[in-house]
């Protein structure tokens, strides 16, 4: 139909793809590298970090074989609560969480306390 509204793109397809820019660039990958790793434009992969167009599963797998992760790591485990009682995760705010897993629980601890504290006094 012309001129009809474009439909907005699925929360799921959003979030896989903030994901995938997110690997990336932790991975220090460029748009045109991750593209012709998995025979794509560049503007495509743009496409796919946007949640614009939806990732195939063949694509997907592509995508985690040319980052070196496994499929499952482009869902959040809270992929299936709804978009209004869970706002979307900034990507500072992912990014931080994949890290802290890896720091000492003690100093995991002392981070989330002073997290904690900071958020009090927003």
């Amino acid at each position: 139909m012309v001129g009809a509204p474009k439909e907005q793109p699925d929360n799921v397809d959003v979030r896989v793809g903030m994901q995938i820019r997110l690997i990336r660039k932790e991975r220090g990958m460029s748009l045109d590298m991750l593209a012709s790793q998995i025979g794509v434009t560049y503007q495509q992969v743009q496409k796919y970090e946007s949640g614009a167009n939806r990732v195939s599963a063949s694509t997907l797998a592509r995508i985690a074989n040319a980052l070196n992760v496994r499929i499952g790591d482009f869902f959040l485990e809270e992929e299936n609560v709804s978009e209004t009682s869970f706002p979307m995760p900034d990507h500072q705010c992912i990014m931080i969480a994949r890290k802290i897993g890896s720091l000492d629980p003690h100093l995991r601890r002392s981070l989330a306390d002073l997290v904690e504290a900071l958020a009090r006094k927003a």
